[in-house]
Order: structure tokens, then C-alpha cells, then sequence
């Protein structure tokens, strides 16, 4: 099923793709469900934000206040029914250990997802997968930097998560 997927958004995606998918549920701060066609079928599938990191709202955690301000944050830029598109910088998309497509999200208004939460202080700018081009690289970690100093967000209420995850 993932190589099927992957082969879809492969050969449908690359770049900010010509057929919005539709957002079902959003997971937490970064994660998402959305369905697209594949091959004449819809498909549900995850979605893992690429370049961010917020508090976690699965296992343990669903009541963790923390992931419960990202998860509504981002809610407030895009919720279940919203069109979407992907973009990557890499030849093909990838996903992570539990399946989910890594990849930038635009709304329909072409505002980059990452880039919202980033910027109002509900993520980190979390390089594990990767940077982003040089220009945008620089961009991101000065709106990071911003958001720090603005304390906005979760950065205002002084969260060990966000201090472990900044410091990564």
C-alpha cells in the first residue's frame, strides 16, 4: 500500500500539485489525514508536516496541553473538508517509520503550513529529515528565532519540550 501511495504522489505531485487533496482530520500540530485520488480510487493516507516537530497528541499524550495548542493552532489554518497540496524538495516522496508522506503542505491561497505554525511559535523548525534550501532555510530559522523572542505561541509558556526540540 505505502509504495502505491508513493507512487502516486510520485508521479502526480511533484511540485505543488495540479489536484488538491481534501483534509479529513488533523492529528496534532503535525500530522494530518487527507484523501486523493490513486489510480481512480480515494485513498485515506498520513500526512507528516516535513521540517516540523510540535507536542505529540497520540499514546500518552492526548491530553497534553501543549499538543492540544499546536493541534488547534493549526486547525485555525486548515480543517477537514480544506483542499490542500504537497510539495517536496527531493525527486520522489518519502515517508517515515510509521507510514506517513513527509511533505510541505499548501493551502489552496498557497499559504506553506509549516511555515504558519513556524512563525506563530506552535512548532519548532525541526531539521531531522533535511534543510530546506539555502534561502529558505534562513527564512524559517529567522521566523523561529522571531517567535522565541516574541514568546508567541507555546514558546510563551516556557515548555521543556520546545527547549529540548530547539536545541536538536
Amino acid at each position: 500500500m505505502r509504495f502505491l501511495l508513493l507512487f502516486c504522489l510520485s508521479n502526480t505531485l511533484l511540485g505543488l500539485s495540479s489536484e488538491a487533496l481534501t483534509v479529513k482530520r488533523i492529528i496534532d500540530g503535525d500530522s494530518i489525514v487527507v484523501t486523493g485520488r490513486c489510480a481512480g480510487v480515494e485513498l485515506p493516507f498520513s500526512i507528516r508536516l516535513l521540517y516540523l516537530d510540535a507536542p505529540e497528541m497520540r499514546d500518552g499524550d492526548k491530553d497534553n496541553p501543549h499538543g492540544q495548542a499546536a493541534r488547534n493552532h493549526l486547525k485555525r489554518l486548515i480543517k477537514p473538508g480544506d483542499k490542500i497540496h504537497l510539495w517536496t524538495n527531493a525527486k520522489s516522496f518519502q515517508a517515515d517509520k510509521h507510514g506517513r508522506v513527509l511533505a510541505i503542505v499548501y493551502t489552496t491561497k498557497k499559504v506553506c503550513v509549516q511555515e504558519y505554525m513556524i512563525k506563530h511559535g506552535y512548532s519548532v523548525y525541526w531539521q531531522r529529515f533535511g534543510k530546506m534550501p539555502h534561502k529558505q532555510h534562513l527564512h524559517w530559522e529567522s521566523l523561529e528565532a522571531s517567535a522565541k523572542k516574541q514568546k508567541l505561541g507555546l514558546w510563551n509558556t516556557q515548555a521543556e519540550w520546545l527547549t529540548e526540540k530547539s536545541n536538536e
